[in-house]
């Protein structure tokens, strides 16, 4: 009986872990709204669209992003960035999206 139950727990946790790893999704809307509420601080979205833009790809827009992050002393976490670039790219960037091994 003891085996039974320590078996079904152990398998219920691994549902409930497999669940919150599977589930999450980028969230574009608070990706905008953490943008907008940091980012446009410092500048405005023109900068993402000239001509002469400093990022040119998707790892870049990461590492910027997190880069202006640190600048302003926005606490957000990784979820929270995703959803920043996220959004960042669907809105202005446009470039190609990237699997979880190639970030």
């Amino acid at each position: 009986m003891y085996n039974s139950f320590l078996g079904r727990l152990i398998t219920m946790f691994a549902g409930l872990w497999l669940v919150s790893t599977v589930c999450y999704a980028i969230d574009l809307q608070r990706g905008q709204i953490l943008h907008d509420e940091e980012c446009l601080v410092c500048h405005n979205s023109s900068v993402y669209t000239r001509e002469n833009r400093r990022v040119q790809d998707l790892k870049e827009l990461r590492a910027r992003v997190k880069l202006c992050q640190q600048d302003v002393g926005a606490e957000w976490d990784t979820t929270q960035l995703d959803d920043v670039v996220a959004f960042m790219n669907d809105g202005f960037y446009k470039f190609a999206k990237a699997t979880p091994s190639q970030q």
